[in-house]
Protein backbone atom coordinates (compact mmCIF):
# COMPACT_ATOMS: atom_id res chain seq x y z
CA UNK A 1 0.00 0.00 0.00
CA UNK A 2 1.45 3.28 -0.98
CA UNK A 3 1.01 6.16 1.87
CA UNK A 4 1.10 8.88 -0.10
CA UNK A 5 -1.71 8.41 -2.17
CA UNK A 6 -3.82 7.16 1.44
CA UNK A 7 -6.39 9.28 2.61
CA UNK A 8 -5.71 10.23 6.33
CA UNK A 9 -9.27 8.66 7.26
CA UNK A 10 -8.61 5.21 5.77
CA UNK A 11 -8.26 2.73 8.40
CA UNK A 12 -4.90 1.24 8.19
CA UNK A 13 -4.43 -2.87 7.97
CA UNK A 14 -2.10 -4.54 10.49
CA UNK A 15 -0.59 -6.82 7.55
CA UNK A 16 1.34 -3.25 6.66
CA UNK A 17 5.13 -3.08 6.91
CA UNK A 18 6.07 -0.88 9.75
CA UNK A 19 7.80 1.98 7.96
CA UNK A 20 8.48 5.21 8.74
CA UNK A 21 6.14 6.85 6.04
CA UNK A 22 3.34 4.30 7.69
CA UNK A 23 4.27 5.68 11.37
CA UNK A 24 4.70 8.87 10.12
CA UNK A 25 0.86 9.43 8.61
CA UNK A 26 -0.73 7.30 11.60
CA UNK A 27 1.21 9.50 14.17
CA UNK A 28 0.62 13.00 12.03
CA UNK A 29 -2.20 12.48 10.02
CA UNK A 30 -4.72 9.89 11.00
CA UNK A 31 -3.33 11.25 14.66
CA UNK A 32 -3.00 8.21 16.18
CA UNK A 33 -2.07 7.96 19.90
CA UNK A 34 1.33 6.04 20.41
CA UNK A 35 0.17 3.27 21.90
CA UNK A 36 -2.84 2.48 19.57
CA UNK A 37 0.22 2.28 16.58
CA UNK A 38 2.30 0.06 18.76
CA UNK A 39 -0.71 -2.34 19.27
CA UNK A 40 -2.01 -2.03 15.56
CA UNK A 41 1.39 -3.00 14.24
CA UNK A 42 2.41 -5.31 17.42
CA UNK A 43 5.42 -3.45 18.01
CA UNK A 44 6.00 -1.88 21.86
CA UNK A 45 5.79 1.17 22.83
CA UNK A 46 9.24 1.96 23.42
CA UNK A 47 10.21 1.04 19.79
CA UNK A 48 7.43 3.26 18.32
CA UNK A 49 9.18 6.49 20.46
CA UNK A 50 12.70 4.81 19.72
CA UNK A 51 11.90 4.63 16.25
CA UNK A 52 10.05 8.01 15.76
CA UNK A 53 13.28 9.54 16.93
CA UNK A 54 15.33 7.64 14.93
CA UNK A 55 13.36 9.48 12.24
CA UNK A 56 12.75 12.40 12.99
CA UNK A 57 9.22 12.38 13.82
CA UNK A 58 8.15 15.48 16.08
CA UNK A 59 5.89 14.05 19.24
CA UNK A 60 2.82 16.29 19.43
CA UNK A 61 2.47 18.33 22.98
CA UNK A 62 1.26 17.24 25.77
CA UNK A 63 0.15 18.42 29.12
CA UNK A 64 2.85 16.51 31.08
CA UNK A 65 5.64 18.83 29.11
CA UNK A 66 7.40 21.02 31.83
CA UNK A 67 6.73 25.11 31.69
CA UNK A 68 9.87 27.30 30.88
CA UNK A 69 11.01 28.91 34.02
CA UNK A 70 9.81 32.51 35.10
CA UNK A 71 12.52 34.98 35.72
CA UNK A 72 13.10 36.57 38.86
CA UNK A 73 10.61 39.14 39.10
CA UNK A 74 7.92 37.09 37.60
CA UNK A 75 7.93 34.05 40.06
CA UNK A 76 8.69 36.29 43.18
CA UNK A 77 5.34 38.33 41.83
CA UNK A 78 3.82 34.68 41.81
CA UNK A 79 5.16 34.15 45.15
CA UNK A 80 3.32 37.06 46.66
CA UNK A 81 0.14 36.47 44.97
CA UNK A 82 -0.03 32.73 46.25
CA UNK A 83 0.77 34.39 50.12
CA UNK A 84 -1.54 36.76 49.34
CA UNK A 85 -4.27 34.05 48.41
CA UNK A 86 -3.05 32.03 51.73
CA UNK A 87 -3.50 35.06 54.13
CA UNK A 88 -6.87 35.50 52.86
CA UNK A 89 -7.70 32.08 52.97
CA UNK A 90 -6.84 31.93 56.57
CA UNK A 91 -8.86 34.77 57.78
CA UNK A 92 -11.63 33.57 56.15
CA UNK A 93 -11.47 30.49 57.42
CA UNK A 94 -10.95 32.52 60.82
CA UNK A 95 -14.09 34.81 60.32
CA UNK A 96 -16.02 31.10 59.58
CA UNK A 97 -15.23 29.71 62.66
CA UNK A 98 -15.67 33.05 64.93
CA UNK A 99 -19.09 33.36 62.72
CA UNK A 100 -20.20 29.35 64.01
CA UNK A 101 -18.90 30.05 67.68
CA UNK A 102 -21.21 32.87 67.91
CA UNK A 103 -24.08 31.33 66.38
CA UNK A 104 -23.71 28.46 68.89
CA UNK A 105 -23.17 31.00 72.10
CA UNK A 106 -26.22 32.91 71.04
CA UNK A 107 -28.27 30.74 69.46
CA UNK A 108 -28.82 33.49 66.46
CA UNK A 109 -29.01 33.55 63.06
CA UNK A 110 -27.79 35.95 60.55
CA UNK A 111 -30.28 37.71 59.07
CA UNK A 112 -30.37 36.54 55.24
CA UNK A 113 -28.94 39.42 52.85
CA UNK A 114 -32.07 38.76 50.00
CA UNK A 115 -34.83 38.88 51.60
CA UNK A 116 -38.13 37.39 49.02
CA UNK A 117 -40.50 39.37 48.26
CA UNK A 118 -43.91 38.32 50.51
Amino acid sequence: MSTENSHPNTEIDSDNLYTSELLRVCYEKVKMSIPAIAKKFGVSVFRVYTDMKRWGIERRPTGRIPQEVPDKETLEQLLAEAGNERELARRLEISRRTLQRWRRQTGARLPHLFHRPQ
